[in-house]
């Protein structure tokens, strides 16, 4: 099954890595890990994968071939304690700029009025739009008030006095190449991100750090508050930035009082969890207590150091094509000790491109390094926390083209995540006599059967999830690499959308918004050409497991994660619902209090089922006073007639749930007006559905159905001059959230 997480702890630099949520680690190594064992994280993209298998009793040795993440990962393997960061920010900020304190100086570049009252202030952040300054953001101690005001005349002089190519330009890009290096102009857009002005602190920042005489500890302190600095000195906004360019409006931050707040606000220095005992590699592999070993290099480097067949499991949050972070490192590395740094990294930024082709091939190279170190009968866990398609199928490819064997997967979307297990193989694999066409039969037969599990329509990233899946359990991925000598994943990419593309079994539910040449598998919404075929929607059967979660929880596993892992047990493999699906479902029957989740007082089942009585009870009487003779199909089924033998006017489902497919896809007689009436909190889990699921929204449409809530029929029946002539106008005050994105009405 697929395993949550909870909201990772943040840690320096963590915007840039996988957002591992934390516990998932621990489910894993409590699965495949014993006390005393040596486990490897072969990637070291994260600290969550040492942490949690260190208090967990066993040994990890985490490789990491880049140094400035491996301060990162240090910072927060063995924090650096809060007084020596201070005590060195206050060396710092009594250090000497001409005849001011540095500290003095460096706000100094940052002062303005607020022109409500015109009292000196100190600006938060400045923001850009384009390269035009446009606002302050800052804190008025007269007006005792967080203010955003439009920039005046002095700061756009202030800011001004920072030219774009001055002295502190050339000294960021000298730190990293020297002038006559081809590869200086590689590190031009990353002195992009920040502005002259964050450059020139930058620059001072780091000059004075360096002229200041410290100890070890202290040094780690610097280093780590200078690196958190000029990650916060760029402008690029949000987690794992794409690209190097600056937003067209961005912030350019106060970078001492971000240094400040840092060192006050220490909530990135610890997880509150048990500390762990960080060693060197050797005195690691020769001891008996948890511990972690930080290895400085790649896991091809780890393996000569490393006895062959020795190790149980290696558990991995997995790396993404990451030219940002690469560039960033290596900018920063010139930075914090010189050019000869950063000149054993620039290598690794010769390429601007980084496709998924390039990483599917980085990672079977890593993954080939692991595979003689796991002993046998062992397990390597590969995580992905941002499973796009391509991230996805490179993992199945390179794993299985390294000689490992699929033998548990789980893979959800929205967000999209994945987790892989493995063991290591010696297979000798017998090809296909045609792999195109096995490759096409697979995909087919794949995509079919995914879909009809699911029971309702499914993007590329599911279905290419399963065909992959599918391909890797057959080893044709394998194939795939040793006989497809040039990029071997776009060769099986290419061959699957093609044969999902012009499969009989698949529609596009979108084909005709589309014209023949914008049609891509990405872009389609697949499903089966006989939806006979298809069980049970998955969004009903979620919903109906998170409202069987409530019932069933104690307070003890009432909380979100417990919640949502509760009900993941019921969709294993490539059944695991969205997260974002699951979250409605809980929204809609839960509500949270003290951090647990329990039923809404109104959605309580016994509570529910006097509701429906009610409701019942409620739409016969309407019925008759309205002149209609009103029959009882079932218990949830009432028919209004003009007479006792004419045709149904009126047919009202009601159910106190949102699962409406068993109603709108049901063939239905007759020219009755179809009504599904529902408690008012199911509304909004409704209009999600009709978002998510457009076969779904066309029945909707195309049948005519209303939905009116359970509260509007009480009001109906308290409006006394109700008739026939105008119920239907009086029906349609009540609609859905509003207005659903499809327009559909609810009464």
């Amino acid at each position: 099954m697929f395993i949550p997480g909870y909201p990772p702890h943040p840690f320096p630099l963590a915007r840039h890595l996988p957002p591992l949520g934390e516990g998932i680690v621990t489910a894993f190594g409590e699965q495949f890990t014993a006390p005393g064992d040596t486990v490897i994280d072969p990637f070291g993209q994260t600290p969550r994968v040492a942490l949690e298998l260190a208090r967990m009793g066993c040994r990890v040795v985490i490789a990491n071939n880049n140094p400035i993440l491996r301060i990162a990962l240090r910072a927060a393997l063995d924090p650096v304690p809060i007084k020596t960061l201070r005590s060195v920010l206050t060396r710092l900020a009594d250090s000497r700029i001409a005849n001011e304190r540095a500290e003095t100086y460096l706000r100094r570049v940052y002062r303005s009025t607020c022109p409500d009252c015109n009292s000196p202030v100190e600006v938060d952040a400045f923001l850009w739009e384009r390269e035009t300054l446009t606002e302050k953001s800052y804190y008025c101690d007269a007006c005792h008030e967080d203010k955003s005001r439009p920039v005046d005349a002095a700061d756009v002089e202030l800011a001004s006095r920072f030219p774009p190519r001055g002295p502190h330009y050339h000294w960021a890009m000298d730190r990293v190449a020297p002038p006559d290096d081809p590869d200086r102009q590689l590190i031009v857009d990353a002195l992009e991100a920040c502005t002259p002005r964050a450059l020139s602190v930058i620059f001072t920042l780091t000059h004075k750090s360096n002229a200041l005489s410290f100890d070890p500890l202290e040094r780690r302190a610097i280093e780590l508050l200078l690196l958190m600095v000029y990650d916060e000195a760029t402008s690029l906004e949000g987690m794992r930035p794409r690209t190097l360019k600056p937003h067209v409006r961005f912030r350019e931050k106060n970078i001492w009082l971000a240094l400040e707040r840092l060192v006050k606000d220490d909530a990135w220095q610890t997880d509150g969890g048990p500390a762990v005992k960080l060693m060197p590699e050797a005195d690691l592999l020769t001891s008996s207590s948890p511990a972690i070993a930080l290895h400085a290099g790649s896991i091809r480097d780890l393996a000569k150091t490393i006895q062959p067949k020795s190790v149980p499991c290696m558990i991995a949050a997995l790396p993404r094509p990451n030219l940002v972070l690469w560039t960033l490192s290596t900018v920063w590395a010139g930075w914090l000790w010189g050019e000869p740094a950063a000149r054993s990294m620039r290598q690794l930024i010769r390429r601007r491109r980084y496709e998924w082709a390039w990483h599917e091939n980085a990672l079977r190279s890593g993954f080939s390094a692991a595979h003689p170190l796991l002993a046998k009968g062992s397990r390597l866990v590969a995580l992905l926390p941002e499973a796009e398609p391509g991230f996805a199928s490179a993992t199945l490819m390179a794993a299985d083209g390294a000689n490992f064997t699929l033998i548990r997967h789980a893979l959800r979307a929205d967000p999209p995540e994945a987790q892989f297990v493995f063991q290591p193989d010696a297979l000798t694999v017998e090809p296909p006599d045609d792999l195109v066409a096995a490759l096409k039969t697979r995909a087919e037969e794949s995509a079919r059967a995914v879909i009809r599990e699911r029971g309702e329509p499914a993007r590329w990233n599911t279905v290419s999830g399963a065909i992959f899946v599918s391909l890797a359990r057959d080893h044709l991925l394998r194939t795939a690499v040793d006989e497809v000598v040039a990029e071997p994943l776009g060769f099986v990419t290419d061959t699957i959308e093609s044969a999902c593309l012009n499969s009989q079994h698949h529609v596009d539910l979108r084909a005709e918004e589309q014209d023949a040449e914008t049609v891509r598998a990405a872009n389609a919404w697949w499903w089966l050409a006989d939806p006979g075929e298809a069980g049970e929607p998955l969004a009903d059967r979620v919903e109906h497991e998170v409202a069987r979660a409530l019932a069933a929880s104690t307070p003890a596993e009432a909380d979100y994660v417990s919640l949502e892992r509760r009900v993941y047990r019921a969709f294993p493999g490539l059944s695991a619902p969205d997260g974002n699906l699951f979250r409605r479902c809980l929204e809609s029957y839960g509500e949270e209090k003290d951090a647990l989740w329990q039923f809404r007082a109104e959605d309580n089942p016994m509570e529910r089922a006097s509701d429906f009585e009610r409701i019942a009870g409620s739409l016969n009487t309407l019925g008759k006073r309205l002149g209609y003779t009103v029959e009882s199909k079932r218990a949830d089924e009432i028919e209004w007639r003009d007479s006792a033998t004419g045709p149904a006017a009126y047919r009202f489902f009601i159910s106190d749930s949102a699962e409406i497919a068993r109603y709108v896809y049901a063939p239905q007689s007759g020219r009755a007006r179809l009504v599904v009436v529902i408690p008012g909190g199911r509304a909004g889990l409704i209009d999600y559905k009709l978002e998510r699921d457009p076969r779904l929204r066309v029945a909707v449409t195309q049948g005519d159905w209303m939905f009116l809530k359970f509260r509007h029929v009480r009001r109906l029946l308290e409006e006394p001059m109700l008739d026939r002539a105008d119920l239907h106008t009086v029906l349609s005050r009540d609609p859905i959230v509003e207005q659903s994105s499809a327009q559909l009405p609810l009464l």
